[in-house]
């Protein structure tokens, strides 16, 4: 046997392990976590979005609200993304393609809440 073949082989069984690993999420338990951890975050986030914008609540609802709003809908795609990928509907790519999403959303969100964190000190 190559090595090619053995490097094949560990890929194959890889894969395996991470659909075996994504069928036993709960998705929609994760996803309940998270848009709770988001709320909390957002209610965290907005008295120091107010303190670094004076008397602009329009700043919370043309900054904060959209980041966090843009965080949560990749979350529930993700979860939604896998559970398609765990009945076979979708293919792996797809899947990668939801996680770049939330990844993307919540790097942005962490960017605004880093900022709001450093003018605070």
């Amino acid at each position: 046997m190559s090595a090619f073949s053995v490097i094949i082989g560990d890929i194959k069984t890889d894969i395996k392990e991470i659909g075996s690993w994504i069928k036993g999420v709960d998705w929609a338990g994760e996803v309940k976590y998270w848009q709770e951890f988001m709320k909390g975050l957002q209610d965290v986030v907005e008295p120091v979005v107010s303190i670094l914008f004076p008397g602009t609540t329009s700043t919370i609802k043309e900054v904060v609200t959209p980041i966090m709003a843009q965080a949560n809908s990749a979350v529930t795609a993700l979860a939604d993304a896998a559970e398609q990928y765990s009945a076979g509907n979708l293919s792996s790519a797809e899947l990668t393609n939801a996680a770049h999403a939330v990844q993307a959303a919540v790097v942005a969100a962490n960017t605004i809440v880093g900022v709001a964190v450093a003018a605070k000190k």
